[in-house]
């Protein structure tokens, strides 16, 4: 723009006086002349600070304007627990005025991160132009808006320019970083589908997830203790769903993870799945409450009377064997036992391809031995009671009373039915006191956790 007040100049006498005032957006340089004709006794002068100005005149008046900008950059999406670095460029367009100082670039980050560091007190580049960067971090998710601010004075004039005001030609706004935390949902169910509550889990991140490449970084292990929350009061524990048998997990870093039961609710078996969850910056929040850990009772195993079949404990027509009775000879030791022979059957499910499985048989008296397997008679069958030829059988321990199998090639969930044949003759000829009542537990354990039991044991009891 230009405009001037040399139509009606001020002044009397001998003198008139008016302004030229121009102004341009951009940095440059204007030279101003003025041409200037006076008339006296009536002759013309012509004066010119291009050429002839006169005496005490001057030559063209020169005007530079000078100006910077500042750049932040680039706006981006992370997981929690994830730095990034923020790219800082101030230019200066001095237009030939020096020198040339960048005075200061002060970065600021609203709200305050968890961590923030930069290197603009000491910018890289030469010229006019210098680049910084400012990095940041957070470990709870939010939006944080990053600005900088910066001086830089040209031939003796200050500019100051910002990314939250005037930022200069080529100039930016603000950057934005957005972190996101990741949750996880999940449900324990009992065998009929109910909620149960009182089970605790652990939950481990065994990777992180790089946003940047999209791709999981296997790290150390990372494990938490969850135990249900079943006051519906959130707090103070990991697990923010105060319904008992529901679980969520907040503020999580992106990463897969795994979650497995460690405990289970009095009286059930554990779940021996171990599932595995992605959490990424697309989906920071999952639910697989679609697929839920179950326990079952333990009380599912069962010793039952010689004739009972795989058949009869799948259907549920299997009798109880409770009671053992047994004869004392005139030497002090125990005669003939009645049944000879019994059944235990337990029902386990798959929780891979390989596993073990481990029939435990147990009494708290030492004055009697433990029950023997009747000639090698422990079986692992399918669901159907089709024998399963999947298990390898090791029987060990005192009067080879344990059974156990080593199953490979399993499908995970499978149902398997153990079914273990014990011989009563294997304690006659023990010297025992006379009429005392000797209790027996039969439990089944799965690679070491127990997971099914007969409820009530055996007793072998003297004959009336």
């Amino acid at each position: 723009t230009q405009s001037d007040t040399c139509s009606a100049p001020a002044g009397s006498g001998n003198v008139r006086t008016c302004t030229l005032t121009i102004n341009n957006p951009t940095s440059g340089s204007f030279t101003a002349n003025v041409t200037a004709i006076v008339t006296m006794g009536g002759t013309q002068v012509t004066r010119a600070t291009d050429g002839n100005s006169g005496p005490g005149g001057t030559g063209p008046a020169t005007k530079r304007y000078v100006d910077a900008s500042v750049q932040i950059s680039a706006n981006d999406t992370n997981g929690i627990g994830e730095p990034h670095t923020f790219n800082i460029t101030v230019t200066a367009y001095p237009d030939s005025a020096t020198p040339v100082v960048f005075d200061s670039i002060t970065p600021s980050v609203s709200p305050a991160p968890g961590t923030q560091s930069d290197t603009c007190s000491a910018p890289a580049g030469s010229g006019n132009v210098r680049t910084c960067t400012l990095t940041i971090n957070s470990n709870v998710s939010g939006t944080f808006t990053a600005n900088v601010s910066a001086v830089v004075t040209m031939g003796g004039l200050s500019v100051t320019r910002s990314t939250s005001g005037n930022a200069g030609p080529g100039g930016s706004g603000p950057a934005t970083k957005i972190y996101v935390s990741g949750s996880i949902r999940w449900v324990k169910h009992d065998e009929q589908g109910r909620l149960l509550g009182g089970a605790t889990f652990q939950v481990c991140r065994t990777h992180n997830y790089n946003s940047a490449t999209g791709l999981f970084v296997d790290v150390t292990d990372v494990c938490v203790t969850v135990a249900d929350d079943t006051d519906a009061v959130v707090g103070p524990g990991s697990d923010q769903d105060p319904a008992a048998g529901r679980f969520l997990l907040t503020n999580l870093v992106l990463g897969r993870y795994t979650i497995r039961e460690t405990v289970a609710p009095s009286g059930y078996t554990l779940d021996p799945n171990t599932k595995t969850v992605e959490i990424t910056t697309v989906t920071p929040n999952r639910d697989i409450s679609n697929d839920p850990f179950i326990d079952r009772p333990i009380s599912g195993g069962q010793v039952a009377p010689t004739a009972v079949s795989c058949q009869d404990y799948v259907s549920g027509t299997a009798p109880d064997l409770n009671t053992l009775q047994y004869g004392r000879r005139a030497d002090g030791t125990m005669g003939p036992v009645s049944p000879g022979v019994f059944f235990y059957y337990s029902r386990v499910t798959a929780p891979a391809s390989s596993f073990s499985i481990n029939i435990a048989q147990s009494t708290t008296q030492t004055v009697v031995p433990l029950f023997g397997i009747h000639q090698a008679q422990a079986v692992l069958y399918s669901a159907n009671c089709s024998v399963s030829s999947l298990g390898t059988l090791v029987i060990s321990g005192q009067n080879d009373s344990q059974a156990t199998f080593a199953v490979s090639g399993a499908t995970a969930g499978a149902t398997f039915i153990i079914g273990v044949k014990y011989s009563s003759k294997s304690v006659e000829g023990t010297a025992i006191p006379g009429g005392e009542t000797y209790h027996y537990d039969f439990k089944t354990l799965l690679n070491g956790t127990l997971v099914d039991q007969d409820a009530n044991g055996l007793n072998l009891v003297p004959k009336p």
